[in-house]
């Protein structure tokens, strides 16, 4: 009897190793191979040719517009949640280039008066200068409208309500919020995939100074000082 138990108990031991044995390891998690190029961090790439960017669906944005493919799931989710709650969510801006930016660059220097200086503080209210735009990195949109008219008005409160209770459920962040002492104006309308937009800053805060304005509005007071403090004064909701 004691033999039989035995070798019962051998046999249990035997068959428990081998399958064991038999069992692949887990695979580990392949290295990221995304790490963006100082190219896509500044604008200097081309949506339709770029593989990280796609087509944010007619459906969801006024006009042609692009943006990570890993962005699109959390904004098309974030979309149709708002719908259910009886708001209508709009991309009216989200990839830009480095030119599309230089252009408006251009267009708000030439239409402030004053001094360098003071065109230069008139103009970084709401816009950052080309290579510097978070929009350039295909993680951030503007929604609905640019105008404060509209965020003032019965929906635009409630629009503006909806998405600083649930836009971090999604990923999103109003990274240039109320209470920041320094860098851009409150932008309602401005929202950031935060996760998929990092990788982009980091880079952007490390090579500041490698970055050489030619030909653009403003740039001999353009300094690394100054573009860091407009770059990093941000919120990011935790996220």
């Amino acid at each position: 009897m004691l033999k039989m138990k035995f070798l019962l108990f051998l046999f249990i031991n035997i068959l428990s190793f081998s399958l064991w044995a038999a069992t692949p390891a887990p695979k580990a998690t392949p290295k990221s191979t995304t790490t963006p190029t100082l190219n896509q961090v500044s604008g200097m790439v081309s949506p339709q040719k770029d593989a990280r960017l796609v087509r944010i669906p007619s459906k969801y944005a006024n006009k042609t517009e692009y943006i990570q493919k890993n962005v699109l799931p959390d904004l098309e989710r974030m979309i149709l949640a708002a719908r259910k709650d009886g708001v209508n969510l709009r991309v009216i801006s989200a990839f830009r280039s480095y030119n599309h930016q230089k252009n408006l660059w251009q267009r708000k220097w030439q239409q402030t008066s004053g001094n360098d200086k003071t065109r230069l503080q008139a103009v970084l209210r709401y816009s950052s200068p080309p290579a510097f735009s978070r929009h350039h990195w295909g993680s951030d949109v503007d929604l609905n409208s640019l105008k404060p008219s509209y965020w003032a008005s019965a929906d635009g409160k409630k629009t503006l309500r909806w998405l600083q209770k649930n836009a971090r459920k999604f990923g999103f962040c109003q990274v240039y919020s109320q209470g920041r002492k320094k860098g851009h104006d409150e932008e309602v309308w401005h929202w950031s995939h935060v996760r998929s937009a990092r990788p982009y800053y980091q880079i952007r805060a490390k090579t500041i100074k490698q970055v050489k304005h030619i030909n653009l509005s403003g740039s001999h007071v353009l300094t690394p000082e100054l573009l860091k403090t407009y770059l990093s004064s941000i919120q990011n909701c935790g996220l």
